[in-house]
């Protein structure tokens, strides 16, 4: 597992593990709140070394944003017992994709 963060404009920049993972599932944290135009961070490309790293504002804003601020962890697809202090927690790891289209 790796967890790390990333800076993140309306531009799609190239984010690299520092390992290879198999089957790789990228967990992208909340945007820190750089500016006042809202959006999403989004992913795509995944790979082995890496993926690609992008934010975007709401359709109806000018698509010009600062840097934010982008907290990230990958984990390789599979089962995993984490322990923890009064119990062991499960938890499955995988894939979902979305197939939603932005539109203006």
């Amino acid at each position: 597992m790796l967890v790390e963060t990333a800076f993140a404009d309306n531009g799609w920049q190239i984010v690299e593990f520092d390992q290879a993972f198999n089957n790789p599932v990228v967990i992208i944290g909340v945007p820190d709140d750089n500016s006042i135009e809202r959006g999403v961070a989004r992913i795509r490309n995944l790979e082995p070394g890496g993926f690609e790293l992008k934010f975007q504002e709401w359709m109806y804003l000018d698509q010009v944003h600062p840097a934010e601020q982008i907290d990230w962890m990958v984990l390789e697809s599979g089962s995993y017992t984490l322990e923890a202090s009064a119990r062991d927690l499960q938890m499955e790891v995988g894939h979902a994709h979305s197939w939603y289209k932005f539109c203006r």
